[in-house]
């Protein structure tokens, strides 16, 4: 039950598949700029965050708590944690590419030209 939790950010990440038009698909800066795209964007960081990355000392720590009530034989416990490792660092590493997106998304939003770089202006006068 608590690894299913993670599935609550699943439509989020649809929802930015169908936004942009496809999960191979980079958004464009028009795209990156639409309110639903920011909206589903941050909602999909925060929920992605809290289900998948903050829950996964707690998933070991109740894992922890009851590996002696577990009555399985010690192979396929192993096997277990093995795949919950395997699984963990999959979503850290997407949390890590997410968050990449994320900084370049609020570079072309806040930045004054589409390739995130902030324009400089020009101080001095003409004498």
């Amino acid at each position: 039950m608590f690894r299913l939790m993670s599935e609550l950010s699943t439509p989020f990440v649809s929802l930015h598949c169908l936004i942009t038009g496809g999960a191979d698909q980079e958004p464009d800066a028009k795209t990156r700029r639409n309110w639903l795209y920011l909206l589903n964007g941050s909602i999909l960081i925060s929920v992605f965050f809290v289900v998948r990355v903050v829950a996964i000392p707690f998933y070991y720590h109740i894992a922890v708590a009851f590996w002696q009530q577990w009555q399985s034989p010690l192979w396929l416990k192993a096997l277990f944690v093995l795949f919950s490792l395997v699984g963990d660092s999959l979503n850290a590493i997407w949390f890590v590419g997410i968050m990449k997106g994320a900084a370049k998304t609020a570079r072309q939003v806040f930045c004054d030209d589409a390739d995130g770089a902030v324009a400089e202006t020009d101080t001095k006068k003409d004498a």
